[in-house]
């Protein structure tokens, strides 16, 4: 399976989901080192893809990064510290004051 395959295999299995999960809307990602990369999409697919993050409230920087999430098994360690202890312990992550 290429890489195309399995963007379009993700981005199929993310709009058959009903619903997004419900803490994923307040997952904050880790991103203390950041690296800018380029993927190839075909011109239908970005623009679904694009279409699909507008309609949940997103960009498609967000969507991917929560399709990958997903994909390597929600791991904590992509998760800003604060954020984990607070999910460990099933608690919401309090606002800055």
């Amino acid at each position: 399976m290429n890489r195309e395959e399995v963007l379009d295999e993700i981005v199929e299995w993310w709009m058959s989901r009903s619903k997004v999960d419900i803490d994923s809307a307040d997952l904050r990602f880790n991103r203390d080192n950041t690296r800018v990369t380029t993927i190839r999409l075909s011109q239908k697919m970005f623009v679904d893809a694009t279409t699909l993050a507008k309609s949940n409230n997103q960009t498609l920087n967000k969507l991917i990064e929560h399709l990958l999430f997903e994909a390597l098994g929600r791991s904590n360690e992509y998760l800003k510290a604060s954020h984990q202890s607070n999910q460990s312990l099933n608690l919401p992550e309090k606002e800055d004051e």
